[in-house]
């Protein structure tokens, strides 16, 4: 997170962090960043409009390097002993320029009915191109929202932001009619993370929902959104973890794109299977009552370091995966084993 102090924190994009030495399994000289410090974020130019966090928010809107060069008016009389009191003059948001791309993964998608949605700052942003029209997700969150996930129906969002006790907010970008005037969130999440939510995944049914933190050990959880619930949650990876999905419960073939019963070939009590991946990780997840199991991809004897740099995961085929590496290398596995490269 942003600091006040003088010094930069290191910070580094997504691509430039990966490919560096640091990250490289092979090289025998590299140290583990702690978690913390390898999602290090520190504002940009755009982000120098964020407004101050209020007392008790999660942190580090209100460090933004603007704060250090403003002060109050001395010559001002105030009509009121409080400072604070609102005035008879209310102020409307009506357009948000700038998309937050820095930090950020697959932040940007489309609704069903065409909406495009984003984020910027903390508010979540709903564009409608056709009446060139924006609506907004406000006052939720309190810090910068660094993580978006799409819903299966295409018709809600879930949202995670930076910040001690980071919230996850799931909400719906437009109503019946395609587009509403006043967004508002239908579930939020607190309680779970350190530091931010980066990553967030829903299953195919929808009703679960995979959030990787940014604290220690990069802690995945899994909730029953709906009622607020965890169903399990593991420390992950101690070095950067850039990618996360739950494998899909569709059968090959299936031509109605309808998921199968989330119990079949399962045993009692056994959750849906998701999927972490970063620099020399790939790792399946998946719980047993309340043992949380885990099982490690194998990789094939001498593959080149940077194909073991896992930046993104996809899965729409029951048991099956998609993985993307920094080499550019695309590759299928069932369940924890390659089959394809």
């Amino acid at each position: 997170c942003a600091s006040d102090t003088e010094s930069e924190p290191d910070h580094m994009g997504y691509i430039a962090d990966v490919l560096s030495e640091e990250y490289c399994p092979d090289n025998s000289s590299a140290s583990t960043k702690p978690a913390m410090d390898s999602h290090a974020m520190v504002p940009s130019a755009g982000d120098e409009h964020l407004p101050p966090s209020q007392e008790g928010g999660s942190g580090s809107v209100g460090t933004a390097p603007w704060l250090k060069a403003i002060s109050a008016p001395t010559s001002v009389e105030m009509e009121s002993d409080s400072p604070h009191e609102s005035t008879d003059v209310d102020l409307k948001l009506e357009w948000v320029h700038g998309y937050r791309s820095m930090d950020c993964r697959n932040s940007l998608r489309f609704t069903a009915s065409g909406l495009v949605v984003y984020t910027t700052a903390a508010i979540g942003v709903v564009y409608d191109k056709t009446r060139g029209k924006q609506y907004f997700l406000q006052g939720v969150h309190d810090d910068v929202i660094i993580g978006l996930a799409m819903h299966p129906t295409e018709q809600k969002v879930a949202t995670g932001q930076m910040g001690k006790n980071p919230k996850i907010c799931i909400w719906e970008p437009a109503d019946g009619r395609g587009r509403q005037e006043e967004i508002n969130a239908l579930v939020t999440l607190q309680n779970c993370h350190e530091d931010g939510v980066p990553l967030l995944a829903f299953n195919d049914r929808g009703d679960l929902l995979a959030t990787v933190g940014m604290g220690h050990g990069n802690k995945l959880v899994v909730h029953d959104w709906s009622k607020q619930l965890p169903m399990f949650s593991t420390p992950t990876f101690t070095g950067r973890v850039f990618c996360l999905c739950f494998l899909s419960s569709r059968l090959t073939g299936d031509a109605d794109g309808e998921a199968m019963d989330s119990r079949k070939g399962k045993r009692d009590g056994e959750t849906a299977k998701c999927v972490t991946g970063g620099a020399n990780h790939l790792t399946f997840w998946w719980s047993v009552g309340k043992n949380v199991k885990s099982q490690k991809a194998l990789w094939p004897i001498n593959l080149r370091a940077e194909v073991k740099v896992v930046l993104s995961v996809a899965s729409s085929t029951a048991g099956f995966c998609v993985t993307g590496s920094a080499s550019g290398d695309l590759m299928v596995w069932r369940e924890h084993e390659l089959v394809s490269d």
